[in-house]
């Protein structure tokens, strides 16, 4: 696996956890079903440079309402239990 932020991982007691969480996150967003088109994240920038008051946040991909519901409503010990489930 070639991703460059695993670099600083080498050799370290994190190098295992840092390559189970890449592995597990290009299975969940290499799937289509997983992902939002890349057209949904372009355009959204496109109206963030184009607008005279920009939003301090905006939620946009398939997963960024649920996550933050989930992290807010959940409270941060049960969303992390939950996102560490997801890592196999």
């Amino acid at each position: 696996m070639n991703i460059p932020m695993l670099e600083r991982s080498k050799g370290s007691v994190y190098e295992n956890m840092a390559i189970t969480v890449a592995r597990s996150t290009t299975a969940f967003y290499g799937n289509e079903k997983n992902s939002s088109p890349t057209s949904v994240i372009t355009e959204t920038i496109v109206k963030i440079v184009n607008a005279q008051r920009p939003k301090t946040r905006y939620r946009v991909g398939k997963w960024a309402k649920p996550m933050v519901w989930m992290r807010v409503y959940l409270g941060d010990r049960l969303f992390d239990k939950i996102l560490a489930t997801q890592i196999k």
